[in-house]
């Protein structure tokens, strides 16, 4: 058990082989908000660290008020995210959840549960944080990309 949660099991192939190739994580890694900005390089960078993991139905990924520690994308299935026990939204492929978490380590503000059999892509964030002390041009990319998200919710509360 890791930080009170149930463990997943690592996604792999019959042979012990990831499910996905570097090239299928580099693109899904490409959906991410955070992370439009950055080069295929620093993309790849980012994949080769990140771990492919299954969820059964209804398994928690996350729950509220435990520690963040990684970013996830759906690479297949489906998450429900609830606050307070309460349904919010369901997240699908290629979307991704806990950007946030990699540069702030507060308290999950929601529970995040497997809608069904799940495959996420999890990018832990000290392991990030190593990247980005190494990889000065990722760290830039990233800033570029919170500036611009950060004046879109301006532009949306000034409206």
């Amino acid at each position: 058990m890791r930080h009170g949660r149930p463990r997943a099991r690592l996604a792999r192939g019959s042979q012990g082989k990831r499910l996905y190739t570097l090239v299928e994580r580099v693109l899904f890694l490409q959906n991410v908000d955070l992370l439009a900005d950055a080069s295929t390089e620093d993309l790849s960078l980012l994949a080769s660290i990140a771990e492919e993991v299954l969820y059964a139905a209804s398994a928690p990924i996350y729950e509220q008020g435990q520690p963040a520690d990684a970013l996830y994308v759906v690479l297949r299935g489906r998450v429900a995210l609830e606050k307070d026990g309460a349904m919010v939204l369901k997240l699908g492929e290629t979307e991704a959840l806990g950007a946030w978490t990699l540069f702030e380590a507060e308290p999950q503000v929601m529970t995040a549960r497997a809608d069904e059999e799940t495959v996420l892509l999890r990018l832990d964030r000290e392991e990030f944080l190593d990247l980005l002390l190494e990889y000065p041009e990722l760290a830039q990319s990233i800033l570029r990309a919170l500036v611009r998200r950060m004046g879109k919710l301006l532009q949306k509360a000034g409206s």
